[in-house]
């Protein structure tokens, strides 16, 4: 009579692992069903081995000698590599001369870059560009102004002019020797980029925050604006000469709210 019987027919003397389908009562060993040749067994002193073939494995072989065997199968999976014949010599030769000439191309530019940029270094020559676009009075660059700047460096900037706001809270803003904290600042700037028929004023926060850019007539029309806005803000109403020039009379304006019924001018029309 065989010393194998199932667990369903007699108990075991230790609980069965789930996966058993056959206990060996005599040997108090539980035996899993069997997968293409792979059997697995649990025994209170072994705990569980893997058995392959004839051969017995812990789990841990078991895995390591699975992932060996997929790296195999695997193998037999990837595609057929390409294969190509080796360039012709004459190929290899004239793509290395191409390179070689590249090379020695490209170390004489480089030096004939430095030695142009150290005779200009040097030179009292105004720069080429100048001829088309000279300097204006205001510029403070006239003696940066080389004829290697390239288009988008050629530009005249005038000084800046900084005002602090100090009614606003501090900022941390970077100096020579170090950060520290200061007031936000309003600064102003004549610029005039390569060509350009008129300057433009740069109007910024010495950041990155606010950058604005206003042509003549726009920033005469906004100081003719704040300095309006510092006479009301003052008491002392309108100007005594007008700032915006009057577009029609008042005598021509049906309007009792337009603002050219308040402006000094009026009373002159109203005397005439």
């Amino acid at each position: 009579m065989s010393n194998s019987i199932t667990s369903a027919t007699q108990p075991a003397t230790r609980p069965c692992q789930p996966w058993c389908v056959n206990h060996d009562a005599a040997g108090d060993v539980c035996h899993a069903e069997e997968i293409s040749g792979t059997g697995l067994t649990h025994h209170a002193s072994e705990g569980a081995r893997i058995h392959l073939d004839d051969e017995c494995l812990s789990p841990e072989e078991a895995a390591e000698r699975a992932r060996a065997i997929f790296a195999q199968v695997e193998k037999t999976r990837e595609k057929t590599r390409l294969t190509f014949e080796d360039l012709y010599p004459e190929w290899t030769e004239a793509a290395e001369n191409k390179g070689r000439v590249a090379a020695i191309a490209a170390k004489c530019e480089y030096l004939s870059e430095m030695e142009a940029n150290a005779r200009e270094q040097i030179s009292d020559e105004p720069a080429l560009w100048l001829a088309s676009d000279p300097c204006p009075g205001w510029c403070t660059n006239a003696r940066l102004h080389k004829t290697s700047d390239h288009p988008d460096d050629r530009a005249h900037d005038g000084a800046t002019v900084t005002v602090p706001l100090l009614s606003m809270p501090v900022v941390p803003m970077t100096f020579a020797d170090g950060p520290r904290w200061t007031a936000p600042e309003l600064r102003l700037q004549l610029v005039k980029e390569y060509r350009e028929v008129e300057p433009r004023v740069s109007i910024n926060d010495g950041g990155d925050q606010v950058r604005l850019y206003a042509t003549l007539d726009e920033l005469e029309r906004i100081g003719n604006a704040m300095l309006d806005l510092v006479r009301q803000g003052r008491g002392q109403g309108w100007p005594n000469v007008p700032l915006v020039p009057l577009q029609h009379g008042a005598a021509e304006c049906d309007d009792v709210t337009c603002k050219c019924h308040e402006h000094p001018s009026f009373a002159a029309d109203s005397e005439r």
